[in-house]
């Protein structure tokens, strides 16, 4: 769980400082600066770069989905034997009971 959890805070954080697709506001104020942002995009290959981030991302969410959906499988699965044995335990004192009962 531990590790699931700090899982979900690196994907948190990346995501959230990550915005490759929008353009600094320095070149809203600076349109000249607009060729040599270009330039350093296609030789830092930020689009390529920020699909490859995506990929990663999303297939971290799956593990993460999947994980959580075992943890809850298992726990779920759990508490139904939980049940099952209780229901016996309450059928076996039933039957000692009427067993007493007739007894008498």
């Amino acid at each position: 769980m531990k590790n699931l959890g700090s899982t979900l805070v690196i994907q948190a954080s990346m995501t959230g400082r990550i915005e490759i697709d929008d353009k600094p506001e320095l070149l809203w104020e600076r349109p000249d600066l607009e060729r040599i942002y270009a330039r350093l995009e296609d030789e830092f290959e930020l689009k390529e770069r920020d699909k490859a981030l995506e990929r990663k991302l999303a297939l971290i969410s799956t593990t993460a989905e999947t994980l959580l959906n075992l943890v809850d499988n298992r726990r779920a699965h759990r508490l139904e034997w939980y049940i099952i044995g209780l229901i016996v335990f309450e059928t076996i004192i039933a039957l000692v009971s009427l067993g007493m009962g007739v007894g008498h």
